[in-house]
């Protein structure tokens, strides 16, 4: 059973952030103001999650549930946008497609399927999945954004001299498009390597401090960091393939802005 954290144990808890605040004043890293909004954001924005996941559990409706996970897909979106500093047409839409269908498609399968839970709406286990699920697919989408519009920009020249050679904007930015995707998803692979010896993830440490079963619990953890990584690739997937149809005009030459979208002859 867990043991119920006081006032005075979280004092002690965020007395903890002190350490940083030192450090970063000793190295001059000039973070302490971001540190700080970033705190009191995580504790606000924590603490109204958590009214409303009481509001959502006790009426249970599948509507709540479903128009959740829409909002917060949406805000992932929004924390994309904030992180990506360069842009292409239309991003927004291909962030919300691609961090839509590749996260809520997997957690429909690991809720209908792996999980088997009835009724399927139950936000006790839709939310968190989801949460952790979506999350993971924002993380993804903006490392394989960011990563991509990078290389197509370092490497214009070899690009569009291959696309001057005949071939196509897909073939001239294949080298881009691996590169974006791996990157995107090496962070995860990373981490499942150290999993179980370097460290122990979040759920299972969770579901073993709330009494269950510790092989239970890894069972539940292989399966969310299978569906994770599996929801990540998918979300990569569609996000580099729209964007990079955004990068190229219909003649194949790169155009970054609208106003390069039209042929140049």
């Amino acid at each position: 059973m867990v043991e119920n954290v006081g006032v005075i144990q979280m004092v002690i808890a965020y007395g903890l952030l002190l350490v940083v605040f030192i450090l970063a004043s000793w190295n001059r890293l000039k973070i302490n103001k971001d540190l700080a909004i970033a705190t009191v954001r995580m504790t606000l924005q924590l603490f109204a999650a958590g009214l409303i996941l009481r509001y959502l559990f006790k009426f249970n409706l599948w509507y709540a549930t479903l128009g959740l996970l829409l909002i917060m897909t949406v805000f992932a979106v929004h924390v994309v946008l904030g992180r990506v500093k360069q842009r292409v047409n239309g991003l927004p839409f291909i962030l919300f497609l691609s961090i839509g269908t590749g996260s809520l498609s997997v957690v429909a399968v690991f809720i209908l399927i792996i999980v088997s839970h009835k009724p399927w709406y139950d936000g006790q286990y839709v939310i968190p999945i989801g949460g952790m699920i979506i999350g993971n697919c924002m993380t993804a989408a903006a490392l394989a954004t960011e990563r991509l519009l990078s290389e197509v920009r370092s490497s214009r020249n070899i690009i569009e001299m291959k696309l001057s050679l005949g071939a196509t904007a897909k073939e001239a930015s294949l080298d881009a498009y691996r590169a974006a995707y791996r990157a995107a998803l090496l962070p995860t692979v990373a981490s499942m390597t150290g999993m179980g010896i370097v460290h122990l993830p979040g759920m299972m440490t969770g579901q073993v401090l709330s009494g269950i079963e510790p092989i239970l619990a890894v069972k539940y953890q292989i399966a969310i960091i299978l569906a994770i990584i599996s929801a990540a690739a998918l979300t990569c997937l569609l996000c580099l393939s729209l964007e990079r149809r955004k990068i190229f005009n219909r003649c194949h030459q790169i155009a970054f802005s609208a106003s390069d979208m039209e042929c140049e002859k």
